[in-house]
């Protein structure tokens, strides 16, 4: 904590000698592309900054009972990301921001690898391979931003842009990293990927997706619909308590970026600050429920103990529900409003869509709530010491929300189908998600997260059949190189096919030698 201190007074103290490289923003844009080598700060930065520290906080002083003792490198690390975290928030042009970026996914994945165990290994690659798509896209950004080529192809920067977005914030197909990352230790997993690293893909959203064509806008919003729904009913199949919490994430990450791009910006912000904070919590929660189940994450090995808290009880069921967004608490309002304004101007596919992810969202919610409290018992004892702190976040999450709700005017009031139909499937969601809690049957496709995780396993695989190939790839195949350099270039193109085809074998067997020798010695 006293470095991150210190890293915030060097910067205030920079920013105060350096004022042209400091820059005050209001609401939303992409100002940064103006601003070479500068730091830009909005009001959506001030509510992400906000959050982050907050989580911050509690991820910190969580780590102390997670582990029975003081993990110093752990604190490090956290705080490492915390301060690239808020790097990148500052960030004021893309080359600063490809910087945060970087420097993000390399701490994020030394914090999934920090029981350094096969595992964490696999979960670890899986992660860092699904953000190098996002690198890829920021990379092609940069490189059309300096040939000042980034308005002249603007279907290649969107599909970029759109790239970014989908990986960082795990929108299908990219979602599956972050159910691996719960490998992770849980004070990283409340910090990381409940608020602030699939945070990350919204806030890029907000700050440049002014510059994104239509047309990608709306293939990225049927991508967070498809997610909304997956992630829903993959939630009522999982048997892994924790990856139950990480789906729940995807789901709401997912309506972020569709408040966003329906333009609904201030919703997006109140959505996700309420779900950080209140997900951030309920990590915490849920892994006094595992250590109370010597660290089993199946939900069939779950139990209560004697020494229960009924504080524990109350707060548990009160954060998911704030998630789910129950009348008046949460993302109630959030949700609320998307309903009035898709009454007004009435899509029949969105409206539906709405509806139902409103649906699923209540249906998974209950089943967590009757498979981590009536099912099993409730939290441990622990959880009573941050009883006040869960109550400030009710409080303060549902004036929030009220305050952003005031932000809007009312244009008319929900139709008496639309709020017969709101009412009748919050009711028909909680009963069913209670129904579904003792539903305990594996099925093969939501269990591979729709087919998901079932393509990483099938990469994987295919990787390991390419590795049986290791003895060609140590053969001198750069021989022939060096034979082709000797014989000139103007020969190459005059070879017959066979010999084309071989000389070009002997290129890749040489790459492929290059990459299988970096994976083994890393």
């Amino acid at each position: 904590m006293l470095f991150f201190l210190v890293f915030l007074t060097c910067l205030l103290s920079f920013v105060s000698l350096n004022g042209d490289f400091f820059l005050i923003g209001e609401g939303f844009g992409c100002s940064s592309l103006f601003y070479p080598l500068s730091l830009v700060i909005t009001s959506f930065d001030i509510w992400v900054l906000g959050m982050l520290l907050f989580c911050g906080i509690l991820a910190l002083w969580f780590c102390s009972h997670y582990f029975g003792w003081s993990p110093q490198l752990l604190y490090m690390l956290i705080i490492f990301f915390l301060c690239v975290m808020g790097f990148l928030v500052l960030s004021g042009d893309f080359l600063l921001g490809l910087v945060g970026w970087e420097y993000l996914g390399f701490v994020s994945f030394i914090l999934i690898l920090y029981y350094a165990c096969y595992d964490t290994a696999y979960a670890a690659n899986v992660t860092l391979i699904s953000s190098r798509f996002g690198d890829v896209g920021f990379f092609i950004i940069c490189g059309l931003v300096f040939i000042n080529l980034l308005e002249v192809s603007p279907i290649i920067a969107s599909l970029s842009f759109a790239l970014i977005i989908l990986t960082k914030s795990a929108v299908a197909p990219f979602s599956s990293w972050l159910l691996e990352a719960m490998r992770a230790p849980t004070p990283v997993s409340c910090l990381v990927h409940s608020s602030t690293l699939v945070a990350a893909g919204v806030w890029f959203m907000a700050s440049y997706g002014v510059l994104i064509e239509d047309s990608i806008l709306f293939i990225c919003c049927m991508f967070c619909i498809y997610t909304v729904i997956a992630s829903a009913w993959c939630a009522l199949y999982f048997s892994d308590v924790k990856k139950i919490v990480a789906l729940s994430t995807c789901n709401n990450i997912a309506w972020c970026l569709f408040y966003y791009i329906c333009g609904f910006k201030l919703l997006c912000i109140a959505q996700l600050v309420s779900h950080g904070i209140a997900k951030c919590l309920l990590f915490m929660g849920v892994d006094d429920i595992l250590a109370g189940s010597y660290s089993s994450q199946n939900l069939k090995s779950l139990y209560g103990l004697n020494i229960n808290s009924g504080m524990g009880w109350f707060g548990t069921v009160s954060l998911i529900l704030i998630i789910a967004g129950v009348p008046f608490h949460g993302v109630f309002f959030t949700k609320h409003f998307l309903l009035i304004e898709m009454g007004i101007n009435y899509n029949s596919l969105l409206l539906i869509s709405t509806l139902y992810g409103i649906y699923l969202s209540y249906l998974y919610s209950s089943r967590l709530i009757c498979i981590v409290v009536f099912k099993h018992g409730v939290l441990l004892n622990w959880i009573s010491s941050i009883f006040v702190p869960i109550c400030l976040v009710i409080i303060i999450s549902s004036i929030l929300n009220f305050y952003f709700s005031t932000s809007f005017i009312e244009g008319s009031l929900l139709s008496a189908m639309i709020s017969v139909s709101v009412i009748f499937i919050q009711v028909f969601g909680l009963l069913l998600g209670v129904i579904y809690s003792f539903f305990n049957k594996d099925l093969f496709w939501y269990n591979n997260f729709m087919g998901q995780d079932l393509l990483i396993k099938i990469l994987f695989n295919i990787w390991g059949y390419l590795l049986l190939l290791v003895p060609i790839f140590q053969v001198r195949w750069e021989v022939w190189l060096v034979i082709l350099n000797a014989t000139g270039l103007k020969q190459f193109f005059t070879l017959n096919l066979f010999s084309g085809l071989f000389i070009s074998f002997s290129m890749l067997c040489v790459i492929m030698g290059i990459l299988y020798n970096s994976i083994n010695n890393f």
